[in-house]
């Protein structure tokens, strides 16, 4: 029967002091969550770049020794003015394909800070509403 009566001022006081607490406790939980969460995503995401930077290095890798096979099988058989032609040709268009991966890389870069200033201010803002009730 002790929902039916009312409760006494003390008693009161507990219920809504246990009542914040709870909501403290849920607010803290539910924070926690969310950070492991941004935590478990860039460190995926931290992979992932870090397993697309190893294959943009073995693919730099094999196009040099591509073209130091093509080098040595032109030197076999052509002339060495030809072969310097054609080594500069190949040697630019490394240079250009290199130049194309590092404006990739740049934007990405960009990309992943401004998600990091995303990700700070909110957080800003997550603590400025718990501060402001």
């Amino acid at each position: 029967m002790r929902n039916t009566r009312q409760l006494e001022p003390r008693e009161q006081q507990r219920a809504l002091r246990q009542k914040v607490v709870r909501t403290q406790i849920d607010e803290y939980a539910r924070a926690y969550a969310r950070r492991s969460a941004e935590l478990r995503k860039k460190k995926q995401t931290d992979e992932q770049q870090k397993s697309q930077a190893a294959k943009l290095r073995e693919a730099e890798e094999r196009e040099i020794l591509r073209l130091e096979m093509a080098r040595f099988r032109m030197e076999t058989e052509k002339s060495a003015d030809v072969i310097a032609q054609e080594f500069q040709i190949g040697m630019n268009l490394l240079i250009d394909e290199q130049e194309e991966l590092r404006k990739q890389q740049r934007t990405s870069d960009r990309f992943n800070s401004a998600l990091e200033q995303l990700r700070i201010e909110k957080e800003i803002a997550e603590e400025l509403k718990e501060i402001k009730p």
